[in-house]
């Protein structure tokens, strides 16, 4: 329940100044802003899958127990 509500407070931030101001930005700036979400979002991912990695490697030495 916690991550869920987290996740819409994270979302209605991101978006709704977006709704709100659409009609004033201009569409290069909607698409710059397209362009660094999904950059953040590829970004995220990639942390994330460092992250497994990590602590795969972590498990396999003895480091983390399961």
């Amino acid at each position: 329940l916690t991550t869920l509500l987290a996740n819409i407070t994270v979302l209605a931030s991101y978006c709704l100044p977006l709704f709100l101001l659409r009609k004033k930005l201009t569409p290069s700036v909607l698409k710059k802003i397209r362009y660094v979400a999904s950059f953040a979002m590829i970004g995220i991912g990639v942390y994330i899958f460092i992250n497994m990695l990590t602590q795969w490697d972590l498990y396999k030495t003895g480091l983390l127990s399961s």
